[in-house]
């Protein structure tokens, strides 16, 4: 689906609030740095922002993250198609966080797909790098 794009980012902490803002905090703009070749983290949080054509709606969409080292952590995301959907509209657009617990870092890419009935969106993909710190 050509037509479709879909854009991760990753954080440690996604709340919602009662009117339905969604705070994220401690946005990684860059590579997630870790301190050995292997390091445990409490959470990290996959907000997945898609968009697409509204006139190719799907049932549902599975969230695929996938750590260097670890199986494929996925988790499917159904949708709600609208009874009655106003022309003017042409694009529709999903918001929906992903929640890994305990996540393993290491060394190397971390790749990010949104798999429908059609295929696979590749979302992109965001580095993990050891930073050693030397002592002195």
């Amino acid at each position: 689906m050509k037509d479709w794009k879909a854009i991760p980012f990753i954080c440690d902490e996604v709340t919602y609030s009662l009117t339905g803002k969604v705070f994220a905090q401690g946005i990684y703009t860059g590579d997630l740095s870790i301190p050995s070749d292997e390091f445990t983290i409490p959470q990290l949080v996959f907000f997945f922002l898609i968009e697409g054509p509204a006139d190719t709606l799907f049932k549902s969409i599975t969230l695929k993250v996938l750590l260097p080292g670890q199986p494929p952590a996925t988790m499917e995301v159904p949708l709600s198609i609208p009874a009655k959907r106003d022309p003017r509209r042409t694009r529709m657009s999903l918001k929906s966080p992903f929640l890994i617990l305990q996540p393993v870092l290491r060394p190397g890419r971390i790749e990010t797909k949104v798999v429908h009935v059609e295929g696979e969106i590749d979302a992109g993909g965001q580095w993990i790098v050891t930073q050693r710190l030397e002592s002195t």
